[in-house]
C-alpha cells in the first residue's frame, strides 16, 4: 500500500514537472510568436508604407482601392513614360463596389447674359445628377443678369450667386469661377449652352469607372438663338489607352474649328496638376486648347457619342474681333499682334514642362507644340496681324 502511495506520489511530481515544463514552452512559444507578429507586422507596415508612398508618387490612389488591381498596368504603362497620374478621389466606391452620390460643382461665369441665363441654370438644375452646386460669377454685369441669378437662387439653394467688383476679361472670370468650387469633379458652363438631362450622369459614370479619365465629353449640336436644332458639332477627342505623348499630339491636332472639350466634365485632382493651378486658363489667346491640351498630359480624354450638349451659336459667332475682346487680346498694334502669336506659340511649346521628366520626351513634346502652332494656329496669327492692320487704318483715319 505504501508502495503504491509512493508510486502514485512520484507519478503526480512527474505530471506536475512535465505540466510546469510544458507551461513554460508554451510561455516561451507564445512570448517567441508575439515578438514574431509584433516583427512581421511592423516588417508589413514598413512595407504597406513603401507601397503607398511608390503608388502615391504615381498618383495611383489610395492602395486599398481594389480596381488597383485591374488598372495597375496602367500604372506601370504612364510610369515608363514618366507622366504623373491624377490623384484618385476617396469617395469613389462604396466596400460593396455601389456608387455613391458624388459631388459635382458647375462653375459657370457670366458677362450680360440675361437673355439666355434662366434657360441654361435650369437645364443643369434638371439633371438627373442632383448632387452639384452651381456658382454663378458675375463679371461686373450692368444687365439684369444679377436680378435673375439671385431669384434662382432664392428657389435653390444649389445656386451661389457671386460678383466681380469690376468687369475682369473673360480668361481671369473662368480662372475665379473654378476656385470657388470644392467637389471632386467640377465642370465649366457657358452662360448661354444647354445639355440634355442625363449630360452629367452619362460623364459622371465614364469617370467612376475608369480612374484614369481626367475629362469627359459627349457628342454635341449646334442650335440657335431660337432652340433650333441644326448641325452636330464636329469634334471628337478620346485618347483612352494611348501613351502620354500620343494622348498630347490627338489632342493638340485634333482640334477641329471648335472644341467645346474644356466645358467637359472634369476630374478635379487631374486640374490640381496642372502647372500653374489654380489659374488653369493661361493669359494668352486660345487658353481653352492650351488648357485641355496640357490635361492630356495628365489625363485621358472620353468621348460619348451620345449628343448631350446644346452649343448655342450667338450672332457673333466667328467674330474675331469679338472674341479677342472678350480675351482683352485686342493687338494694337502689328508687333502687338506678333507677340500675342508667339506668346502662344511658346505656350504650346511648354505643354509638357513639369509633365514629361524624359529629355527625349520632352523635346518631342515641346517640337509636336510648336509644329502645331505653326500650322493649326497660323490662321489666328494672320488674323491678329490683320486685325491690328484695321485698327491703325481706323486710327489714322
Amino acid at each position: 500500500m505504501q508502495d503504491d502511495r509512493e508510486q502514485f506520489a512520484g507519478e503526480q511530481h512527474a505530471r506536475g514537472a512535465e505540466i510546469a515544463s510544458d507551461s513554460a514552452l508554451q510561455a516561451a512559444a507564445l512570448e517567441a510568436t508575439v515578438a514574431s507578429d509584433r516583427h512581421g507586422w511592423s516588417l508589413c507596415r514598413r512595407q504597406s508604407r513603401r507601397a503607398t508612398r511608390r503608388q502615391e508618387r504615381l498618383c495611383l490612389g489610395p492602395a486599398d482601392d481594389p480596381r488597383q488591381a485591374r488598372y495597375g498596368a496602367w500604372g506601370r504603362v504612364w510610369a515608363r513614360h514618366s507622366i504623373r497620374l491624377p490623384r484618385q478621389t476617396q469617395d469613389l466606391l462604396t466596400d460593396s463596389g455601389v456608387a455613391l452620390s458624388i459631388a459635382v460643382d458647375v462653375a459657370l461665369p457670366v458677362y450680360n447674359g440675361e437673355r439666355f441665363l434662366a434657360r441654361t441654370l435650369k437645364a443643369l438644375l434638371d439633371q438627373t445628377h442632383e448632387n452639384l452646386k452651381i456658382h454663378v460669377l458675375d463679371n461686373a454685369s450692368t444687365d439684369s443678369t444679377r436680378d435673375i441669378a439671385l431669384k434662382v437662387a432664392a428657389n435653390d439653394e444649389r445656386v451661389v450667386y457671386h460678383r466681380n467688383d469690376r468687369n475682369l476679361g473673360a480668361i481671369e472670370n473662368f480662372n475665379r469661377a473654378l476656385a470657388f468650387t470644392q467637389a471632386p469633379f467640377v465642370m465649366w458652363a457657358s452662360d448661354h449652352d444647354s445639355w440634355a438631362p442625363n449630360y452629367i450622369e452619362t460623364c459622371l459614370t465614364v469617370m467612376r469607372e475608369d480612374p484614369t479619365v481626367a475629362l469627359c465629353c459627349t457628342g454635341a449640336r449646334w442650335i440657335d438663338e431660337y432652340n433650333a436644332d441644326f448641325a452636330p458639332v464636329r469634334s471628337i477627342t478620346d485618347t483612352r489607352g494611348l501613351p502620354a505623348l500620343s494622348r498630347l499630339n490627338v489632342t493638340l491636332w485634333g482640334f477641329g474649328d471648335y472644341s467645346y472639350a474644356v466645358y467637359g466634365l472634369h476630374r478635379r485632382s487631374a486640374l490640381t496638376c496642372l502647372r500653374n493651378w489654380p489659374h488653369v486658363f493661361p493669359d494668352t489667346v486660345a487658353p481653352d486648347h492650351l488648357l485641355v491640351g496640357e490635361l492630356a498630359l495628365v489625363g485621358a480624354c472620353a468621348y460619348v457619342p451620345a449628343q448631350l450638349f446644346y452649343l448655342r451659336r450667338m450672332s457673333d459667332h466667328g467674330d474675331f474681333d469679338a472674341y479677342t475682346t472678350k480675351l482683352n487680346k485686342s493687338s494694337r498694334s502689328r508687333l502687338h499682334g506678333l507677340l500675342l502669336y508667339v506668346k502662344l506659340l511658346l505656350a504650346l511649346s511648354r505643354l509638357g514642362k513639369g509633365h514629361v521628366r524624359n529629355p527625349l520626351h520632352s523635346a518631342v513634346a515641346a517640337g509636336s507644340g510648336f509644329t502645331v502652332g505653326l500650322t493649326n494656329y497660323r490662321r489666328l496669327g494672320a488674323m491678329l496681324w490683320a486685325q491690328s492692320g484695321r485698327e491703325s487704318t481706323h486710327a489714322s483715319s
